[in-house]
Formats: structure tokens, C-alpha cells, sequence
């Protein structure tokens, strides 16, 4: 997987794509790159690409989705050029879903408790509220699932 090369500047973005047709839910996602998710029919979260997602283009999800996928790109994955949050070092020991395109990870994060309260935390420090809120939502949802 490389991070900060020519593989690595949104490419996986058709790939992703293919992917969600056949595995449909909610995406949240963080790349590194010019091309813009929406052209290829991908709805999403963003969690700090850079540069930014296309104007207008990232949405919320519900914090009820049915499944969730979280897509990180190599380059934010490494985390090349990030001085601050946020840091994906927490995915270090996960095993992805999907690797697309050499660059692009996949987790299944849908019944993932500590993966939404990082990415809770995670939006917090960059002072994203309502992704924050969103996250926070979320993982209560699930751990109010949890058998007791």
C-alpha cells in the first residue's frame, strides 16, 4: 500500500464505487485527491480529506444505519502532511475489509463501538459538531444494543 504516490490520489475512488453496489450502507470516508467521490455516485461522510470533499457534496448519515463502511486512503491512512488530528493510527491492528486499488482501506464498522467513539473523538478535536454528534449518537445506539 502506498501512501503519497501515484496510486494514491483518489484512483480507488471507481473501485470504492463497485464496491458499495455490492456491499450497499452508509460510508464515511477520508482520501487524499483532486477527483471528487460524488462523480462517481458516492455518497458520503467525509472524515477530513484533503483537500476538501467537492462544495456541498458530504452528508450526514443516520446515526440508525443499517451497515456502515469506513474508506480510508493510504496517504491518510500513513498519515502523510497531518500535523494534528486526525490520526488513523487506531486502525493500525484492524483488519480491513477491503484493500481497493493498492490504496484505499475498508472497515466494517457497522456494530463497532470504539470505532464510532474515535471517530467521535476524532471530530471533536477538529471542532466538526455535527459529525461529532453524529459518532456520539451512534455508538450509544450500539451499546444500548448490547446484550447486558
Amino acid at each position: 500500500m502506498l501512501g503519497d504516490s501515484n496510486l494514491d490520489w483518489g484512483q480507488a475512488l471507481p473501485d470504492l464505487a463497485d464496491f458499495l453496489k455490492e456491499n450497499p450502507g452508509g460510508l464515511i470516508l477520508s482520501y487524499f485527491g483532486q477527483d471528487c467521490a460524488s462523480a462517481y455516485g458516492i455518497n458520503f461522510q467525509d472524515a477530513f480529506s484533503t483537500p476538501a470533499p467537492c462544495p456541498g457534496i458530504s452528508s450526514r448519515l443516520a446515526p440508525d444505519e443499517k451497515r456502515e463502511w469506513l474508506a480510508v486512503g493510504a496517504t491518510k491512512w500513513q498519515g502523510f502532511y497531518e500535523s494534528g488530528p486526525p490520526s488513523w493510527g487506531w486502525l493500525r491492528g484492524r483488519r480491513p475489509q477491503a484493500v481497493l486499488a493498492h490504496s484505499m482501506l475498508v472497515y466494517d464498522i457497522t456494530n463497532d463501538v470504539e470505532a464510532h467513539e474515535e471517530l467521535s473523538r476524532m471530530y471533536g478535536k477538529a471542532g466538526w459538531n455535527v459529525e461529532e454528534d453524529r459518532e456520539r449518537k451512534r455508538a450509544n445506539l450500539l451499546k444500548s444494543r448490547m446484550p447486558k
